[in-house]
């Protein structure tokens, strides 16, 4: 799931109308109402795992074809499907995007980070330097003009210069600290580790463990995906079929939301104007909260 505040966009792996390939729906973050639903033959939908925004365009990881699609996020219009084998993607598994560039994680052993023109889709560079370490990169994000890259066998997390993906450092700690889920917020970054059931707050400015967040006071059980709104941030956890809410500043528990709003198997989560969007993969279905009190808003089917 992505959003650019007013918008929300869900990336459908599959979709039994669709001939089996996948499709992307983009919801209005108000109403919670259905805009479209994007599966053209054309746009090359083939399993969509991920999805970024960026240069007022959608980004779509489509691992059934190894490529890109690039969506606009003004009308759902395709603008080019990009390819593997002329832009070296390897084995794209997850994207993040800005105004200028869009980088692609590969997810293999000893992989690398492909940067593209968010403007033209044109490739920039590959960058895939030993010292980089990466290593099964699970996670990605951009904060401010920093890269991170978390890569799930090395045990660390790789910095870049966001401007011209310079190495920056490589943080190298414990199994688990680092974990397959990244989500930035001014200087901050956290990451989720489901197998721990834990999430990291770091300095995104120099990569210092700011707190760790443990399962015990925060009820975490597999987290795999985070939203954050500069106060607040939620925690989807899979197994826990429930939603953490903590306290940005001081990291407090706030509540921990459960039976009364249908979570089924939560694997994706967003906020926008006010409300908090949870993706149901279970259920084919979209959780809508308020941000204020964390009640139940609608289920969008």
């Amino acid at each position: 799931m992505v959003t650019n505040g007013t918008e929300v966009w869900v990336a459908n792996e599959t979709s039994s109308e669709n001939g089996g390939f996948g499709s992307v729906t983009e919801l209005s973050a108000r109403s919670g109402a259905v805009i479209r639903v994007i599966r053209a033959k054309d746009d090359a939908l083939n399993y969509p795992t991920n999805i970024a925004i960026g240069g007022g365009h959608l980004w779509v990881v489509r691992e059934g074809e190894l490529g890109i699609t690039e969506l606009n996020t003004s009308n759902g219009a395709l603008v080019r499907v990009i390819k593997l084998k002329t832009n070296g993607f390897g084995d794209p598994g997850v994207i993040a995007a800005n105004n200028k560039d869009v980088w692609v994680a590969i997810e293999s052993g000893n992989g690398w980070v492909t940067e593209l023109n968010s403007a033209t889709g044109a490739v920039i560079r590959i960058v895939k330097a030993r010292a980089d370490d990466f290593d099964v990169s699970d996670a990605i994000a951009i904060t401010g003009s920093r890269l991170w890259v978390s890569n799930n066998s090395g045990n660390s997390m790789t910095e870049l210069n966001a401007t011209n993906a310079k190495l920056i450092r490589v943080l190298r700690t414990q199994a688990g600290l680092y974990g397959k889920y990244m989500i930035t917020s001014r200087t901050q970054l956290w990451t989720a580790n489901p197998t721990g059931n834990s999430v990291v707050e770091l300095n995104a400015l120099n990569g210092s463990v700011e707190r760790e967040f443990e399962a015990k006071a925060d009820r975490f059980n597999a987290p795999v995906a985070m939203g954050v709104d500069g106060e607040h941030l939620w925690v989807a956890n899979l197994q826990g079929n429930s939603v953490s809410e903590l306290n940005v500043a001081t990291g407090e528990p706030i509540r921990v939301l459960k039976s009364k709003h249908e979570f089924t198997k939560p694997d994706g989560i967003v906020v926008a104007d006010g409300r908090v969007f949870v993706a149901n993969m279970a259920s084919n279905s979209i959780s809508e909260l308020s941000a204020s009190s964390g009640s139940l808003i609608r289920i969008i089917h």
